[in-house]
Order: structure tokens, then sequence, then C-alpha cells
């Protein structure tokens, strides 16, 4: 009886441990504004996120700013400038890219202050 009571006291350690182990981490990130074909003054954001659940979907948002000069005038748009999901591997990682839009069709001067967030497991980071 008292090795089964071990074992199990034991069982739920490993498991609570296990949970609390990894915890979602944005690794990498990277952006670079970029005109080529019909992305004109847009920004590109690379990411890899560790400590996701393996095989899962993985909802992110980026909220900012983005500003630019649009037939004369800066204009800027702030707010949830992007949602997207994506899937885990079966290592638990993400490493996905994306494009934010420019305020207008061919942009002034672009600018973007954004932060990503991952809404399933609540972490968030800036993105340079």
């Amino acid at each position: 009886m008292k090795k089964r009571v071990l074992r199990i006291i034991g069982a739920a350690l490993l498991a609570v441990t296990t949970a609390f182990a990894a915890s979602a981490t944005f690794t990498k990130i990277s952006s670079r504004i970029q005109s080529m074909a019909s992305y004109k003054g847009d920004l590109f954001v690379y990411w890899t996120e560790t400590g996701v659940a393996r095989n899962t979907p993985v909802s992110y948002s980026f909220n900012g700013t983005a500003t630019a000069t649009c037939n004369g005038v800066r204009t800027s748009i702030t707010g949830t400038l992007l949602n997207v999901t994506t899937d885990a591997n079966s290592k638990g990682i993400v490493s996905q890219s994306v494009a934010i839009e420019a305020p207008c069709e061919n942009p002034g001067n672009p600018t973007y202050a954004l932060q990503i967030c991952d809404n399933t497991n609540g972490a968030c980071a800036t993105v340079r």
C-alpha cells in the first residue's frame, strides 16, 4: 500500500512538473519593411515561439500602430492590425511569418510600432 501511494504521489508530481516546465516564449522576432509585387511598404514579421502545446493551433494578434504618408497626409491605423492562427509542430514550436499591411497603397515613409501576442498562451513581445 505504501509503495502504491508513493507511486501515485510521484506520478502527480511528474504531471505537475511537466505542465509547468515549458512555457510559451518568443525566442526570435525580426521584421523588415518590404516593397515587392503587391506588398508596398508592408511590414514582414518573422517569429519563432517555443514551449507551446504540440500539434495544436495557436492564435496570434499584432497590435499597435502603422503610420505612413498617404496622398500627402500622414495617416495612422491603431489597434489590432492582424489576427492569425497557425499550428505548433510536434516539438511545440511555431516558426512563421506574416505581412502587416501599410495604411494605404504606395505609402511614403511607413513606420510600425507593434506587439505580437500569443492569445492562446498569454505571451507577448515587441516587434522590432
